[in-house]
């Protein structure tokens, strides 16, 4: 985990350590000394929670993951939310993950990303892995009696 100071984080990176992990905060606080550990070193960047730089160049958060993502040797994204107010939201993750090729601008010039993405990923569906049906089993499970005094208005399942 980085944490600290300059020098603290320096020292964790001289370390025989090879995975860091870092708050979006502290990125941009130390967005220098980051910076000069993916220039002198093959990164695989992964942004957890990545539509938190929806705001792309208009935030630090966003400006500073912009400004380093052409540093890394790889770039991926995690989200569960990719676009929570609208198709904007997705710009600055695509211009993250490719960095110079205009798909961000694209997006903000109003071009459906279904459209502007069509030759940057593929989609596998299930019927193409050709994967059995899935096999819900449901067990009902009563409440503890702890649970029940908070909610006086739930029934238990029989046991």
């Amino acid at each position: 985990m980085l944490e600290g100071s300059s020098s603290e984080i320096e020292r964790l990176f001289s370390s025989d350590s090879r995975r860091f992990v870092i708050s979006y905060d502290l990125a941009v606080r130390q967005a220098a000394v980051l910076a000069a550990f993916m220039v002198r070193h093959p990164v695989h960047l992964v942004l957890d929670e990545a539509h938190r730089m929806k705001a792309g160049l208009a935030s630090q958060r966003g400006a500073f993951l912009l400004g380093v993502a052409t540093l890394q040797f790889r770039r991926d994204i995690l989200t569960g939310t990719p676009m929570p107010q609208g198709p904007n939201d997705l710009a600055a993750q695509i211009g993250f993950l490719w960095p110079g090729q205009g798909f961000d601008l694209q997006i903000t010039r109003r071009e459906p990303p279904r459209d502007v993405c069509k030759n940057l990923f593929a989609r596998t569906t299930k019927n193409e892995l050709g994967l059995p049906p899935a096999k819900r089993h449901y067990i009902q499970v009563g409440m503890a009696p702890d649970h029940l005094s908070a909610s006086p208005n739930v029934k238990l399942y029989p046991n």
